[in-house]
This record gives structure tokens, sequence and C-alpha cells, in this order.
């Protein structure tokens, strides 16, 4: 993925969605973190947790649409609850050029940090 480098998870995005409790369908995936250990007062670490997996994952799926270029991602990560996590993350790069988080970010591991 192109501007790795300076891939991003907007604060909209990590407080509202990922690890809010209260959304409609974020609660769902701030259920998961939680149980990794991720919680708002360590939202900076999940972020830096997914960053580093677009920084250094390997790339899925590329595919193009309206809003720009979305890449799939994967990468394995040690959550603060212990043990490795296979995380499938997704950003797209934007017309600036810009690489942030979207929506496809999810992760499972099973007794040996293994994807289920």
């Amino acid at each position: 993925m192109p501007n790795r480098e300076n891939a991003y998870v907007e604060d909209s995005k990590l407080y509202g969605y990922l690890l809010s409790e209260t959304h409609p369908i974020g609660s769902f995936k701030a259920a998961f973190f939680s149980s990794l250990g991720y919680r708002i007062k360590n939202a900076k670490l999940l972020e830096s947790h997914l960053v580093e997996i677009a920084a250094t994952g390997q790339s899925h799926e590329v595919i193009e649409s309206p809003c720009g270029t979305k890449f799939v991602i994967d990468g394995t990560i040690v959550a603060p609850a212990g043990g490795p996590v296979v995380f499938r993350t997704a950003w797209i790069i934007d017309s600036a050029g810009q690489a942030k988080a979207r929506d496809r970010l999810s992760g499972s591991k099973n007794d040996q940090g293994a994807m289920k």
C-alpha cells in the first residue's frame, strides 16, 4: 500500500465506532476489542497496533472505489490481554494520497493465537 508510513485511524472511527459500547454496529467490535484488552483508556495503543499492521502487514486485496483505492491488509499483533491476534484491516488511499482506516477491521484468535 502506498503511503503506509502515514496511515492513521481517525479519532471518530477509533472512539466513536471501534471502541464505542453504544454504537449500533461498533458496539459488537468494541466488545471484541475489550476482550483483547483494548478500551477507551488505551485507545491510542489500538491505533498504533492497527497502524503497525498497515505498515508491515500483507496486502490481501485491492479494490478501486469512487472514494479511492481500498487495501485489505492482514497482520498479527500482541494484544494487551496477551497472545497474538490476527487482524484483517481495510485502508483507503483517498484522492489526497492519505491512508486511513476503513470499516473492515476484524480479528480472531484461538488458543494458539491463530486465526479461526
